[in-house]
């Protein structure tokens, strides 16, 4: 990674690359995550190729031709030994333009050299930026013979890549999505803070360690006690159909990281349905990836709060469930990025109202605002019950908010390219109206209230119990109320706010009869997981780690409480070293960092305050939103949340 980030930035060839990076319209984060695609891309085709399973079948001589011209002159495999030959680390780019031809034929299709259109991993929009640069032999070279070769005790190994499964990679990349890059234009550098420069990682030791990584072994006994039962019920329920009711199982994992979990219960439901289908006993390898490939597209949902973390999960099943002739799936509207734990699970909680504990003062927030907004909130509470008792209203959540649309998109072919294009644009489609969708704006309404700054400035933006009733009741929000709803949704945007029926609506719609569980079912059949074990309170420490080494690196909290004092008034560097001339640009660097730490403060506080409301006021965690809040608690009340049969309606408890 250090050595792929370095070369694209040396090259003399790439000044538009650095000028994207030095107007900010290349992002640091965004160049990182091109990497890590990079990377991918490579992992990708070591498997395929190894596995021999990158061509499309055929022996006509055009197609032995093309696979000889791609296996001679483009495949990786004869890099492994190259790379580790120091003549051939030069300043040419042969090596580089040879891949980049590669990459464009997985997008679009080369039949010379009988490379099939892949699309997904290989999309042009995914490394947009390093796919228009150059790389020289030396830099590629150097960073192939990390990825093809393992050093025991001074003795290199090639790594083998038929063999090693997409959750042993996720071990050891899983720990490169708490890295926060960066970059040096003058000096031509690209590093990671806390690695290569003085910055700290304390406090994420564990994350960059990837200790929180659950082994295989542990996720097997998972599989065996929670998935197997699952399967072997809904088949003998349905002993008709027993194939349609194995693939009508939906299964998450909603913290799933780089999708362990996901991958072994794809695995196991494949396995089964590979079982059902084979006629004679017989089974080939064509047969489990065939299996595979539907078990991936219709049983398998995940959810994560880091982005990058959902591109692994979804690169780790494309490998795995990897089809030869066939494009990469379309997996977006089951892989989501969102957190969580914030956000609703029952639309029914909106009936409550906003409950008063959203307008309780948090940091930065101004008292008498808050006072001021809760009034106004107690008003509207009481014309929403008042209207709802009498039966003025009735508030409507049965519509279909999406689910037809879904369906329509689960029914789509992706037998190429063309059909996953296709699918992409209905799925925007889709995105677009969901955000218009009266139950998607008082929900974001909802949480927007507990998300918001309390502020004088900010106070005419700040949604309460009555701009949420308007929004249920009426087809259009007036100017003020339009303003709310849009400060509410940006606020739902950072904090990656997920409602849970609305973001999977083809789970928590209700069921036809014969699905194995009766009509009118809501919800997943089975969660896995190992979530996290954290409180749900910002830590200080780990914030500033990879921010401002001298407020991490403080002695106690006495000393870095006063640190963070003086970054407030941009005097951080004047205090610690007065001998040095400080810029205005620096100072105001320290205010804005110190204006982003008090916003990942509030937030926190924002949704440890959602977490703690009471069940009868709305509450989504009646039973574990008690005391100094954990989030594996959390998950586990949101599990029973989730799964079909839930025991916990909402209120009880």
């Amino acid at each position: 990674m250090l050595t792929l980030g370095e070369g694209f930035i040396q090259h003399p060839a790439n000044d538009t690359l650095r000028i994207a990076l030095n107007t900010g319209e290349l992002s640091k984060d965004a160049y990182f995550q091109q990497l890590l695609r990079l990377i991918y891309r490579l992992i990708f085709l070591f498997s395929v190729e190894e596995r021999g399973l990158l061509h499309p079948a055929g022996d006509s001589k055009e197609a032995l031709a093309a696979r000889r011209a791609y296996a001679e002159g483009y495949a990786v495999a004869r890099l492994r030994d190259l790379c580790l030959k120091r003549r051939a680390r030069n300043r040419f780019d042969d090596q580089w333009q040879a891949l980049r031809i590669v990459f464009k034929g997985l997008s679009e299709g080369e039949p010379r050299l009988a490379l099939p259109a892949l699309g997904g991993l290989f999309a042009v929009n995914q490394c947009s930026a390093l796919d228009a640069a150059s790389l020289d032999n030396a830099h590629l070279l150097a960073a192939l013979q990390n990825l093809r070769w393992a050093s025991h005790k001074g003795v290199l190994a090639p790594v083998d890549y038929r063999n090693m499964g997409p959750e042993e990679l996720g071990s050891v990349y899983e720990s490169l999505l708490e890295l926060v890059p960066e970059i040096d234009l003058p000096a031509r550098k690209f590093g990671f803070v806390g690695l290569t420069s003085e910055g700290s990682t304390a406090g994420n030791a564990r994350k960059l360690s990837g200790s929180y990584y659950t082994p295989d072994s542990l996720v097997q006994e998972l599989i065996k006690s929670a998935l197997d039962p699952v399967i072997e019920q809904r088949i003998a329920t349905q002993p008709e159909s027993p194939i349609e009711a194995l693939l009508a199982i939906r299964v998450i994992d909603p913290a799933c990281g780089s999708g362990h979990f996901l991958l072994a219960a794809a695995r196991r439901l494949a396995e089964r349905l590979a079982q059902l289908r084979a006629t004679d006993g017989e089974q080939t390898e064509q047969d489990f990836r065939h299996a595979l490939r539907e078990v991936v597209s219709r049983c398998i949902f995940g959810v994560d709060r880091n982005p990058m973390a959902i591109e692994l999960a979804r690169t780790a099943l494309w490998l795995e469930g990897f089809e030869e002739g066939r494009p990469l799936g379309f997996l977006d509207h089951h892989l989501q990025v969102g957190d969580a734990l914030l956000g609703l699970t029952d639309l029914k909680a909106l009936e409550l109202g906003i409950a008063k504990d959203a307008f309780k003062p948090l940091s930065g927030d101004d008292k008498e605002v808050c006072k001021r907004l809760a009034k106004t909130n107690a008003a509207g509470l009481k014309q929403l019950e008042r209207d709802l008792k009498s039966k003025q209203t009735l508030l409507r959540f049965d519509d279909d908010y999406g689910l037809n649309a879904l369906q329509a998109l689960e029914a789509l072919p992706e037998n190429s390219t063309q059909d996953i294009a296709s699918k992409e644009a209905v799925y925007r489609d889709f995105l677009g109206q969901a955000k218009e969708n009266r139950l998607a704006h008082a929900a974001d309404i909802l949480l927007g209230a507990y998300l918001l700054p309390k502020t004088n400035d900010n106070e005419p933006k700040i949604p309460t119990s009555a701009t949420l009733y308007l929004s249920l009741l009426t087809d259009e929000l007036g100017p003020d109320h339009r303003q709310q709803l849009a400060a509410a949704q940006a606020a739902c945007r950072d904090a990656r706010v997920l409602h849970w029926p609305l973001a999977f609506p083809q789970v928590f719609s209700p069921r036809p009869v014969g699905e194995g569980m009766g009509g009118g079912v809501r919800g997943f059949d089975c969660v896995l997981g190992n979530p996290p074990w954290e409180r749900i309170k910002l830590q200080e420490e780990e914030f500033f780690a990879t921010r401002h080494r001298d407020v991490a690196e403080a002695k106690n909290k006495a000393e870095r409480s006063q640190r963070i004092q003086w970054l407030s008034e941009g005097m951080l560097a004047r205090h610690l070293f007065p001998q040095v001339d400080q810029s205005p640009n620096e100072c105001e660097a320290e205010k804005r960092l110190y204006a982003e730490f008090i916003s990942a403060r509030r937030t926190a506080e924002a949704a440890s305050m959602f977490a703690h409301v009471k069940g009868e006021d709305g509450g989504r965690y009646p039973l574990t939103g008690v005391g100094d809040v954990n989030t594996y608690a959390l998950f586990a009340e949101t599990i029973s949340q989730i799964m079909a049969f839930s025991p916990l309606p909402l209120g009880e408890g």
